[in-house]
């Protein structure tokens, strides 16, 4: 094996796997990148010879040594069954920088408040949150901002001491790490548990739980171009802004199975600036909506299920005033979504695409999108928005429980498809902007009250003097005929239950 000939293996990572140092960081330097297979060969021959694990020996690796922290400045190290904790303000529990590679496998790692000080005290005094979240207390900066930290710090990859000193995990310039079966918990202000920065740093965890307690506490945070990649994980996050996963800026997050829960104030199951990616996983929120999304972010789910306590399922929004990428891109197919208050979908201050496909829906108040210029939280003095929501959303195989809402300064086109059904009334104050629906011949709107329509495309159900696939239970639906299908003429048709379809 060539590779392996060439190999100078540090003796620091040899010795490691015997005695771990107590008080004293391994800090490892300038090892090489090898191949997953050399390492396979380099354990083997370790196991089979005298300077390797004897077979009698093979329960130490059961039991976790307790290490003090790992700074990984470049090279490669494969480290196992530790139980390593921080107490301190100058690092992370681990650190991976400067192109390091870190294989940690069944081990703990904790990150608290230094000794003596109050549990969550923030590390960075004097510096505004890095992380976002829906909203924040009046007069704070936006949420997602990074008031206070020098976007250039780090070097040419764009990362800088965002979460370096306070997180359980930490990658940045470059550095990678590679997690299994790994328990992380913190208690700090900023104790992110997973923390990505700058392009080419990334971390990937296999199997484990994440449970983060203090202020601005994502469990897993990717900022500057920094990625993470989830398989099987648990997290729980206790603080407010504090959101079980989140993007802020660059970064981008990939999420097979595993339970998220997010309990505090301002603190969303999922928050995306960038890219968020996520398959059969679970989604809650206790105080916040589970999704949100701001910049010109894209979140696509599959098979995933979203719960909202507060404020509605997912809102879209952007919260910074000056001239910032827009126009997000929200995808699901199969899953479930359900809101316990607030509205399924709220989009204001932005542009958003939503696109559905078989996804179970249930929201208690009975709206299930609503596009206006509004604060975007309940209870935020500073959030002004300049302007509405624009919508383009997209219902495939879809049942839609619920109403449209939409004011004078949003617009929506809405279209049906496939054997979709909505039950509700669309803009039933006439105040939109603009309402357009598109309804295809397999698709049946179910009318509850009085709606206004600027534009209403159909490509099948008219016959006669009647349109079979609007319900109209009683109520009329008005359109413009200057902006609808042909095949209206302008006229006026009766619908199905009563009810009448007429120009306005």
């Amino acid at each position: 094996m060539e590779v392996v000939d060439k190999m100078k293996v540090n003796k620091i990572w040899i010795i490691s796997k015997k005695l771990h140092p107590k008080t004293v960081d391994t800090i490892i330097k300038s090892q090489p990148l090898f191949w997953p297979s050399s390492l396979l060969f380099i354990f083997c021959i370790f196991v089979m010879t005298d300077f390797g694990y004897s077979s009698s020996k093979s329960d130490m690796l059961k039991t976790l040594t307790p290490h003090a922290t790992i700074n990984l400045n470049g090279g490669t190290a494969l480290e196992s069954n530790l139980a390593i904790s921080s107490d301190n303000t100058i690092e992370s529990g681990v650190s991976v920088t400067n192109g390091g590679n870190l294989t940690l496998n069944d081990s703990t790692i904790v990150k608290t408040a230094p000794a003596g000080s109050k549990a969550g005290a923030p590390l960075y005094p004097n510096q505004a949150p890095d992380t976002p979240g829906q909203s924040g207390p009046p007069g704070g900066p936006p949420p997602g901002s990074q008031a206070g930290v020098d976007p250039g710090a780090g070097g040419g990859d764009g990362s800088g001491d965002i979460g370096s000193k306070s997180s359980g995990v930490y990658a940045g310039s470059k550095g990678n790490a590679i997690l299994s079966n790994i328990t992380i918990d913190t208690n700090l202000e900023e104790g992110k548990g997973l923390c990505a920065v700058g392009k080419g740093s990334s971390i990937t965890m296999i199997k484990g739980a994440i449970a983060t307690a203090g202020r601005s506490s994502h469990g897993v945070y990717a900022t500057r171009g920094g990625a993470v990649s989830l398989k099987d994980v648990s997290i729980t996050t206790k603080g407010e802004h504090s959101s079980t996963i989140a993007t802020d800026g660059e970064g981008e997050i990939i999420v097979e199975g595993g339970t998220y829960t997010a309990l505090g104030k301002y603190s969303a199951g999922i928050y995306s600036t960038k890219d968020i990616s996520i398959f059969d996983a679970t989604f809650k929120s206790e105080a916040d909506n589970v999704a949100v999304m701001e910049w010109a972010s894209k979140i696509t789910l599959t098979n995933t299920s979203l719960w909202s306590g507060k404020k509605g399922a997912v809102m879209v929004h952007q919260t910074m005033s000056m001239d910032v990428p827009s126009g997000t891109e929200y995808k699901m197919t199969g899953g479930a979504i359900k809101a316990e208050e607030g509205p399924i979908f709220y989009v204001t201050n932005t542009t958003a695409t939503i696109d559905l496909k078989n996804v179970q829906l249930s929201g208690a108040s009975g709206t299930l999108l609503k596009a206006i210029k509004g604060d975007w939280g309940t209870d935020i003095s500073w959030a002004k928005p300049t302007q509405g929501g624009t919508v383009t959303f997209v219902a495939d195989e879809q049942t839609l429980p619920g109403d449209i809402v939409i004011d004078e300064y949003s617009s929506i086109t809405a279209t049906l498809k496939n054997k979709s059904k909505l039950k509700g009334a669309i803009n039933a104050n006439n105040k939109g902007k603009e309402m357009n629906l598109m309804l295809d011949a397999s698709s049946i709107w179910d009318v509850t009250a009085d709606s206004y329509l600027n534009a209403l495309i159909l490509s099948g159900g008219v016959s006669g003097d009647s349109v079979s696939n609007i319900i109209g239970n009683g109520h009329t639906v008005y359109y413009n005929k200057n902006a609808s299908s042909s095949a209206l003429g302008g006229k006026t048709y009766n619908l199905a239950k009563g009810g009448k379809l007429q120009p306005k």
